[in-house]
């Protein structure tokens, strides 16, 4: 999967390296540049691009652990089809840090954005092209 983001006055192209998940788990790798112009590429990805595509707008926000770089983190994602607690770094630090919010394994989500997005879509009674629904306007 490649994803564009756009994130404050900076864009981002990632490749997602498949979801390799575990029970509890979502494990994927990615490999992530900086983009120029972000507009530019997004109408290039467009016009070569055939398959599927997901546009979505979300709102992030990340607590660093430690304030370094590619350290733990723990974000808040807000969606159209939901709120999402993410937290990124090592098994242990994970669930130490949902341990301390209340959360065990089986609360975990190891589902995509993407799978998400559709479970939800299908359960909706808005046709597609009105889905997502508009949380709030940037």
């Amino acid at each position: 999967m490649l994803r564009l983001r756009f994130v404050l006055g900076s864009c981002f192209l990632t490749l997602k390296c498949g979801p390799v998940t575990s029970r509890s788990y979502k494990i994927s790798g990615e490999v992530e540049t900086e983009i120029g112009n972000g507009r530019t590429a997004e109408q290039n990805l467009a016009d070569a691009w055939q398959g599927e595509t997901l546009r979505d707008e979300m709102y992030r926000t990340v607590y660093a652990h430690r304030g370094s770089f590619g350290s733990p983190h723990l974000v808040y994602d807000e969606t159209p089809f939901g709120n999402y607690l993410e937290l990124e770094g090592p098994k242990r630090w994970i669930d130490q840090t949902a341990r301390q919010l209340g959360y065990d394994r089986n609360d975990f989500i190891t589902l995509g954005y993407p799978t998400l997005y559709s479970t939800r879509r299908k359960g909706s009674r808005r046709p597609a092209n009105k889905w997502p629904p508009r949380v709030r306007e940037a």
